[in-house]
């Protein structure tokens, strides 16, 4: 009968699992844990493989079934969840980028991802179909489309200025013209 060996992750925390009737406590933290095809060893794949784990794995493996029940709770936003299950599982697939620890900001990408044919025909498909798009829109330059508000603005500024002074002289005028009556 296959085994894992687990134990808490933080000495100040308990953990129970009411599938496997483990209780595992500060003063007993690690416990051996024997299973067969039928145990249900959800919770303890979960306590292993989440965020914050409540477990750590010593000995043996999880059976892949635990894994992969686990993983299908995530979809495309799981990705970082199904690459620290892989990792822990122990499937070798580094994550998807690591940051450097040598510099600011760079990023080192996993070679698994490196562009291929087929994701090269799928990114010119992205490009044809934004080239529709735009084309549908027919739409000036951003920088020419900023310049030609900027210029706008400027000329309804100097208008408005135009009929304020026009309008005070008007004023001006009038007052005059009543003084003089």
């Amino acid at each position: 009968m296959p085994e894992i060996k687990v134990g808490l992750s933080s000495p100040s925390g308990s953990y129970y699992d009411p599938k496997t009737n483990t209780y595992i406590t500060p003063s007993n933290p690690v416990q051996v844990i024997r299973f067969d095809g039928s145990t249900d060893l959800s919770g303890i794949a979960h306590a292993i493989l989440g965020s914050a784990p409540a477990l750590k794995l010593y000995e043996g493996e999880l059976p892949q079934a635990a894994v992969d029940a686990y993983k299908a709770k995530f979809d495309l936003a799981g990705r970082q969840a199904k690459a620290r299950a892989d990792h822990i599982a122990g499937i070798e697939r580094p994550p998807v980028s690591d940051v450097s620890s040598q510099g600011f900001g760079q990023v080192k990408t996993n070679p698994a991802d490196a562009i291929t044919p087929q994701s090269v025909g799928d990114a010119e498909l992205a490009l044809d179909l934004e080239n529709q798009s735009s084309d549908v829109g027919a739409e000036e330059n951003p920088e020419q489309e900023a310049n030609d508000f900027a210029e706008q603005e400027a000329n309804d500024f100097a208008e408005q200025e135009e009929n304020e002074e026009d309008s005070q002289e008007e004023v001006k005028k009038s007052s005059r013209r009543g003084r003089k009556q």
